[in-house]
């Protein structure tokens, strides 16, 4: 199971397509997509109001290989083809974010070149600083079979001071007895950073959650287990509610969510095993999107292989009800023992506080309520929100339908009232 994230840019009538294909020349083994597994996710950004910056890399760059120090050290991904609205600027690996503030970050990294076992780790620094929650990890055989590229990928919410650096780095994995023979790349056209800086409006009050935990937890049980989380990158805003220690994300209001999450150890501890990751709404089974899956090679002796490992994934969880919670699950695909991994992480946003309301418009201060028709004399208050970009007057006339009455003083009721 793998996953991906992008930010694009489409015009109308666009196709988009989901594609694979194999990175190993392998003849045998053909790999079939598994039914009811698969899902593909899309949130439509803002163009007026978001500010976007796009990094890519056009032909193949040096990557981790045989010139690194022994312990390898990260290597920045040197793109060398930008986009930038107002906002960014970019130099030498480096995209400054001039504003601060909220910040969706989408990365890929691909290599090739990998012709022994090993891992690539992908990660994003902040002026140098790992940013918490950022690493994920690929694992390639190498020969035989050919198995010498792969890509790692994140998609995450960051919080950023104005004029902070952020770049994405790759480190190739150590414990590698043969690493004086592997020269990897950065692969042109593969590698990409997109950022979006995320808005605030007038009136509105972007709603955000970012938890994370530093201790060991095991990824690979035998049925999905939810991965708890104790630490608070910031205060929860009002639309979550989260219990240090506790699995369970609450959403406070109705509403569409966009979560990301990240798994990642240093150190793996089972051979050849598969832990999969996913999403569940109110502690049922998990959901269909948002699964992704890594490999953990294992050689105890640590020759021949990198035994970093660490993935992402993301959900778009829509038309969800307050108190409805969201978990972050985790079980065994392959072999049976215990994986433990020590660093995780999820970000959460409520997508109504990114997007700029309505010009003019009536909002209710409660979602609407069902009133029994078979029982006269029921009444629902509701407070109402008039909108206007201009000062002046807005008027509305609100409208029962033909079994109910409305009244602003909750004494005269008529078919209809002005509102001003």
């Amino acid at each position: 199971v793998t996953a991906g994230f992008a930010v694009f840019e489409a015009t109308a009538t666009n196709v988009l397509d989901l594609r694979s294909f194999r990175t190993d020349d392998n003849a045998g083994g053909p790999l079939t997509r598994t039914p009811g597994e698969t899902a593909l996710q899309l949130v439509k950004l803002d163009d007026a109001n978001m500010k976007f910056a796009k990094l890519s890399l056009s032909g193949n760059a040096t990557g981790p290989n045989s010139a690194n120090p022994d312990p390898p050290t990260y290597l920045t991904v040197p793109y060398d083809v930008n986009d930038l609205d107002d906002g960014f600027s970019y130099a030498a690996g480096a995209l400054t974010l001039e504003d601060g503030g909220k910040y969706l970050v989408t990365a890929n990294t691909y290599v090739s070149g990998a012709n022994q076992r090993t891992t690539l780790t992908q990660r994003l620094t902040l002026n140098g600083a790992e940013v918490t929650g950022s690493k994920t990890v690929v694992y390639m055989r190498g020969t035989p079979n050919s198995c010498i590229e792969g890509a790692a990928a994140i998609g995450m919410i960051i919080d950023a001071a104005p004029n902070d650096l952020l770049s994405v780095q790759g480190i190739m994995g150590n414990g590698n007895a043969n690493r004086e023979e592997i020269n990897m790349q950065f692969i042109g056209g593969r590698c990409a950073l997109t950022v979006v800086k995320l808005p605030i409006f007038p009136g509105l009050d972007p709603q955000y959650i970012r938890l994370s935990k530093n201790a060991g937890q095991d990824v690979n049980t035998a049925t999905d287990t939810a991965i708890t989380l104790t630490a608070q990158e910031e205060t929860p805003d009002a639309a979550f509610s989260h219990t240090s220690g506790a699995s369970a994300v609450t959403v406070n209001s109705d509403g569409d969510y966009l979560f990301f999450g990240s798994v990642y150890d240093t150190i793996d501890g089972i051979p050849r095993a598969v832990y999969h990751q996913g999403w569940s709404l109110n502690g049922e089974a998990r959901l269909q999107a948002g699964q992704t899956a890594r490999y953990t090679r294992n050689a105890s002796d640590n020759s021949g292989v990198g035994r970093q490992y660490g993935n992402a994934s993301g959900l778009l969880a829509s038309a969800l009800s307050a108190n409805d919670t969201v978990e972050m699950v985790t079980k065994a695909l392959g072999n049976s023992g215990v994986n433990s991994a020590d660093r995780f992480a999820l970000q959460g946003v409520q997508l109504a506080s990114l997007f700029e309301l309505d010009p003019y418009g009536v909002d209710l201060s409660v979602d609407q309520l069902a009133v029994d028709e078979a029982t006269p004399g029921v009444s629902v208050s509701y407070d109402l929100n008039l909108r206007s970009e201009t000062s002046g007057t807005v008027q509305v006339t609100v409208t029962a339908d033909a079994d109910t009455l409305v009244s602003l003083d909750d004494s005269s009721f008529a078919s209809s009232v002005d509102v001003s």
